[in-house]
């Protein structure tokens, strides 16, 4: 068997870029507007335990800019990770997912406990597999090919 999790969802990834900040006030008291994402540089966001094509946005979509600069992206995704099966007897398999930055240190890259829950409340189960259990967890790491410290958010699906 190929082992591997294949799963679409969304993907909510938020970013500070002051370029894009401005003064309300100064623009008919407009706080947020909605552009294009195409032209953004987003963080490097990635799924280390990636299978084939990790993870794929499907489609184009806007990103919501806020007047303070902060940039919110929540594109579909297709999410393929490896998730080896521990004992193939069993009905329950425990997936991990682990997102991060390849480039950017945590000193770069913030990654918030409370914005990486994993939402399951719109899941779909299938005729051959439901959700028991989910839980998140931010990670942080000295590698040892890196001075910087490297922060991931650890995903885990039951």
């Amino acid at each position: 068997k190929k082992q591997v999790l294949d799963m679409n969802g969304w993907l909510a990834i938020q970013w500070t870029d002051t370029r894009y900040a401005w003064d309300p006030a100064s623009y008919g008291n407009i706080s947020t507007v909605s552009l294009p994402c195409h032209d953004f540089v987003k963080p490097d966001v990635k799924l280390y335990n990636s299978a084939h094509d990790g993870v794929v946005v499907q489609g184009e979509f806007n990103c919501v800019v806020s007047s303070n600069g902060l940039v919110t992206y929540i594109p579909q995704v297709s999410i393929h990770s490896h998730c080896p099966i521990q004992n193939p007897t069993s009905d329950e398999f425990t997936c991990h997912l682990k997102f991060g930055s390849w480039a950017h240190p945590c000193k770069d890259l913030s990654i918030n406990k409370d914005e990486s829950k994993l939402d399951v409340s719109v899941f779909k189960s299938n005729w051959r597999f439901e959700i028991i259990d989910h839980s998140s967890e931010v990670i942080s790491k000295k590698y040892d090919c890196c001075p910087d410290i490297y922060c991931s958010v650890d995903m885990e699906l039951k």
